[in-house]
């Protein structure tokens, strides 16, 4: 059985040189079991395919409980299409793509997945997206320095007192630019360095040394770390943040 929160997110933009302003959705589904998942009623016959290709169990769960947010976090911008309708494919980066056998507005989404649970955020394709989930762990700490710039290394204070938090809170950044830029972590981390950082109320905000056109916006669910990654001129609300983090305390 899989627990889940379900939430939508409204993001505001006012254009730059312009009075235009607009207000779009994208939708966040998190996702969490401990035991065996069962979705035949809910993957495509491709998808069935796919998942007799993962030999591992580990796998296997990774793949349902990630299809299961993913089509989650999509339908409510497809109205006229049952899970089965989609499929969720794979880009040549690994990146999840949206398929369905019906005509739709194009939507996408970014995934990711920690421990039991995983995440889903859908987008409008015209407005780039990315989402990382991590959970904070000491014993990463030494790996996580390796992989900072310099300017990053003095930024740690600065994020927070808990050095542990505060890497992890780097790591899901360069981890969901990577997913806007569709690349993964497959181009040098020094390419996605951050710039700076600030806190604002409940949330920390990181902008890019070279991709000055996006932010990433992370909130804190002790153990648990969320980013979303965006155009820099997008205002996020997430509003149910306490709901948010009652669920994690599933763990």
């Amino acid at each position: 059985m899989i627990k889940e929160i379900s939430t939508p997110i409204g993001l505001y933009r006012k254009e730059k040189f312009t009075t235009e302003q607009s207000y779009f959705k994208s939708h966040l589904v998190i996702g969490y079991s401990k035991t065996k998942i069962y979705l035949n009623d809910y993957l495509s016959k491709q998808e069935h395919e796919s998942l007799k290709e993962f030999k591992h169990s580990k796998r296997q769960y990774e793949y349902l409980i990630g299809r299961y947010v993913a089509k989650k976090s999509i339908l409510p911008f497809l109205p006229n299409h049952t899970p089965k309708d989609i499929t969720i494919k794979k880009g040549i980066f690994g990146q999840p793509i949206v398929s369905s056998v019906i005509n739709y507005d194009n939507y996408q989404l970014s995934l990711t997945h920690t421990s039991n649970f995983a995440a889903s955020l859908s987008y409008p394709e015209f407005h780039p997206m990315g989402i990382d989930l991590e959970v904070i762990n000491p014993k990463n700490d030494k790996i996580l320095n390796r992989v900072l710039t310099y300017k990053e290394k003095l930024l740690i204070e600065k994020i927070s007192s808990n050095e542990s938090e505060a890497l992890s809170i780097i790591w899901t950044v360069k981890e969901s630019i990577s997913k806007v830029l569709r690349t993964g972590l497959t181009v040098p981390l020094d390419l996605l360095a951050i710039k700076n950082v600030k806190q604002e109320e409940f949330q920390y905000i990181c902008e890019f040394e070279n991709f000055p056109q996006y932010k990433a916006v992370t909130w804190i669910f002790s153990p648990f770390i969320l980013t979303i990654c965006l155009p820099k001129n997008t205002i996020i609300q997430l509003e149910d943040r306490k709901k948010i983090k009652q669920f994690f305390s599933l763990k």
